[in-house]
């Protein structure tokens, strides 16, 4: 998975990598919402509540397969200390598919969360609510 990996450069540099990154995880966050729906529990009549997902998180290495976890939404606060977003260019890799501010706003991390479930389908993803697993995804032993 060393080859799995997004490269930032100046688009007028496109030889000199300013960042690279390796997406490790997509985290959905979920929220309790009450329903309309009620049940009766020891004599008390009480909410029926369902998990809502809320939000995604793209979180990613630093530099290196073993670098430290960000949230994708820093990595673009770091590429706006270097240079204006909109002169940067993301390549995705292995696909080797080169992304300018044409094709892909730096500036919404949406879009960037977007991008990197386009291009790494299998990229873990993990349904939490708070720090707990939803789902807890056995690793087969």
């Amino acid at each position: 998975m060393d080859n799995h990996y997004i490269a930032f450069t100046h688009e007028n540099e496109p030889e000199h990598e300013l960042l690279r990154v390796y997406p490790s995880e997509v985290r959905r966050q979920y929220v309790p919402m009450a329903t309309e729906q009620t049940q009766r529990i020891s004599g008390f009549e009480c909410t029926v509540m369902r998990m809502e997902a809320t939000n995604s998180d793209c979180i990613v290495r630093l530099g290196c397969r073993e670098g430290v976890l960000v949230l994708i939404d820093a990595v673009l606060v770091i590429l706006k200390t270097l240079h204006p977003l909109e002169d940067i260019e993301a390549t995705f890799q292995p696909a080797n598919i080169k992304l300018d501010s044409s094709h892909l706003d730096l500036s919404d991390a949406n879009e960037c969360k977007k991008m990197v479930q386009y291009f790494f389908p299998n990229i873990l993803t993990t349904n939490k609510f708070g720090k707990h697993d939803l789902i807890e995804i056995s690793n087969g032993n």
